[in-house]
C-alpha cells in the first residue's frame, strides 16, 4: 500500500510530476527489468530443453546472470512501464489520462515518479 503521494519536486511547483512511495517497489522492478534483459528467448525452442541436466545448468547460469546484473544496476534510477510495477503500485496514477502505456521512474528510495509521454510535434 502506498505510504505517501505527492509531487516529485521539493516545492510542488507547476512542473511537479505525480509521485508515490511504495515500499519494496525498487527491488521488485529491478528484478523484473533484469529478468527481461537476461531471458534467453531462444532457449525454450531449443532441442536441449528435454535434457533435464542441461536445462538445470541453463537455469542456474541464467539465475547467476540475473544476480550479477542486479548487483551492477542496483542504485540506478530505473525507467519502467506500468506492467513492471507490483500489484497496486500503479493505482495512484490510474486517473492520469494516457495514450498508451504509462511510464515511470523508480528510484532506490522506493519513490515512483510518473514519466509523461513526449509532446507530439
Amino acid at each position: 500500500m502506498p505510504v505517501r503521494t505527492g509531487d516529485a519536486t521539493a516545492n510542488g511547483g507547476p512542473n511537479a510530476l505525480p509521485s508515490s512511495h511504495f515500499p519494496g517497489v525498487y527491488e521488485y522492478v529491478l528484478e523484473q527489468l533484469v529478468g527481461d534483459e537476461v531471458f534467453d528467448v531462444e532457449w525454450p525452442l531449443s532441442k536441449d530443453t528435454n535434457d533435464a541436466a542441461l536445462a538445470a545448468k541453463h537455469d542456474a547460469a541464467e539465475a547467476e546472470q540475473v544476480l550479477e546484473r542486479i548487483a551492477q544496476r542496483r542504485g540506478e534510477v530505473l525507467s519502467c512501464q506500468e506492467f513492471h510495477l507490483p500489484d497496486g503500485a500503479g493505482a495512484p496514477f490510474r486517473g492520469i489520462p494516457c495514450r498508451s502505456v504509462r511510464s515511470f521512474f523508480v528510484d532506490p528510495t522506493d519513490l515512483i515518479v510518473y514519466q509523461p509521454p513526449p509532446e507530439r510535434a
